[in-house]
């Protein structure tokens, strides 16, 4: 790499190399255990690394990681950097990339009780983390979110809508200013346990609140935004 190939990617998220994100690894299971099996990938890669690459440092998630450490087996010399807003990488206080997307969703929050506010609305904001809640938990905090859902918990079956509810009645009944209300998720929980889903299946839940409840809501899905940052 060059000065001129670096130059001006400060604020530009993702890869500037274009490298691939499939896992030359797959899961196989084996005598009721699940194991990780090369793919013929995985030769090339190892001899295109033998013949140009001193160091390979890999820059990512428990995915990427997870590749770099299972390369170390092929006599690969890797180092690790942890890199993915989910901040699920163990051993690791805070991830890279992190801290820029729980300021990109605080900052969208802020914008939407605007719009909960004025038109008394019930709001369900969907955020990333996969199977890790930190962007939920401290993204909720920050924003001010009555309900936060992480797939870390609760166990699965025992959140229900009727709970939420009587968070909202319970607003209502204090003599709230407003009485809207927020719901900050995970992407990666479901209502009914952690499975993954999509806001748009969370358009049920947001319309059956809103008969039970009596407020308008509405299911905000800012996913992408929220991955689409520098680092």
């Amino acid at each position: 790499l060059t000065p001129q190939d670096v130059s001006g990617i400060l604020y530009v998220g993702g890869t500037i190399l274009g490298t691939s994100r499939t896992n030359p690894f797959r899961k196989v299971e084996k005598d009721g255990e699940v194991v990780w099996e090369p793919t013929d990938k995985v030769d090339a890669i190892v001899a295109t690394i033998e013949r140009r690459i001193d160091t390979l440092i890999a820059i990512g998630g428990d995915d990427t990681l997870g590749v770099a450490h299972r390369l170390g087996k092929y006599g690969v010399k890797a180092v690790g950097i942890p890199q993915t807003i989910d901040n699920d990488i163990g051993g690791t206080d805070y991830a890279i990339g992190f801290h820029s997307a729980l300021a990109t969703v605080t900052d969208a929050l802020d914008k939407l009780h605007t719009t909960a506010h004025a038109h008394h609305r019930l709001l369900i904001v969907e955020v990333m983390g996969r199977d890790s809640g930190w962007i939920a938990v401290y993204g909720g905090l920050a924003g001010g979110a009555d309900v936060i859902i992480v797939p870390e918990g609760p166990p699965e079956g025992s959140f229900s809508v009727d709970e939420v509810e009587q968070v909202v009645r319970r607003r209502l009944e204090q003599g709230k200013r407003s009485p809207s209300s927020w719901w900050l998720r995970a992407r990666g929980h479901g209502n009914s346990g952690g499975s993954r889903s999509q806001a748009g299946r969370w358009m049920p839940l947001g319309t059956c609140s809103s008969v039970e409840s009596g407020i308008g809501s509405r299911v905000s899905s800012g996913s992408g935004i929220f991955r689409l940052l520098p680092g």
